[in-house]
């Protein structure tokens, strides 16, 4: 009889640490599958026009740069940009003075649903550069006439996706610049909206 009350105790118990080992497996299995999800990483190109406003005079800036896109929803890149449109105007007496700006940064977007044909975005980019009068293409190396800044972007809209390898963007946002106090333009002049009309190139 006692041989069957300790065989019983030990079935008992063997039952037990069973159950017990079988909760403590269940996360770890989910976890290993986790860890094995694999990530889709893929890149693109792009160029983008972006008409604005500085200083109330219409200009245009172009960009151009290209990144890594994350499960075809998040992209992290770089983008350089030059001023396009040209503001002329006379400064400290010197005439025919044409305004310059150009920077460069990094550049983050978010897809939603980037598998239909037309789907919204959104995105912010952090640059540093350099805006100053030049004459002849040449910027003054005065820090009266030329001086670095910091530019912050903020922007959304739709893209299109035109063939496997190609999408066309139309977006609209708002630029910031800080540091800028040059002969006759502070960051106001540069505090402005934009739109931004792009294609991209790439495996998406």
């Amino acid at each position: 009889m006692h041989w069957l009350v300790s065989l019983l105790l030990i079935l008992i118990t063997v039952e037990g640490f069973a159950q017990k080992a079988a909760m403590e497996e269940e996360p770890k299995v989910e976890i290993a599958l986790n860890k094995n999800k694999r990530v889709k990483v893929t890149g693109y190109g792009f160029l983008q026009i972006n008409p604005t406003g500085v200083d109330d005079e219409g200009t245009a800036f172009l960009d151009l740069g290209g990144g890594v896109l994350f499960d075809g929803r998040y992209f992290v890149g770089m983008r350089i940009s030059n001023m396009a449109g040209t503001i002329t105007r006379e400064v400290a007496g010197i005439p025919d003075l044409t305004l310059g700006a150009s920077y460069a940064g990094f550049q983050f977007n978010y897809f939603h649903k980037p598998h239909k044909l037309v789907h919204p975005m959104v995105g912010a980019s952090v640059a540093w550069g350099t805006v100053g009068w030049q004459q002849n293409l040449q910027l003054f190396n005065n820090e009266i006439f030329v001086q670095d800044v910091f530019l912050y972007t903020v922007d959304g809209g739709v893209e299109l996706n035109l063939a496997e390898y190609i999408r066309l963007t139309v977006t609209g946002g708002y630029r910031w610049m800080e540091n800028l106090d040059i002969q006759g333009l502070n960051d106001d002049a540069f505090n402005n909206f934009f739109i931004g009309l792009g294609i991209k190139m790439g495996k998406f």
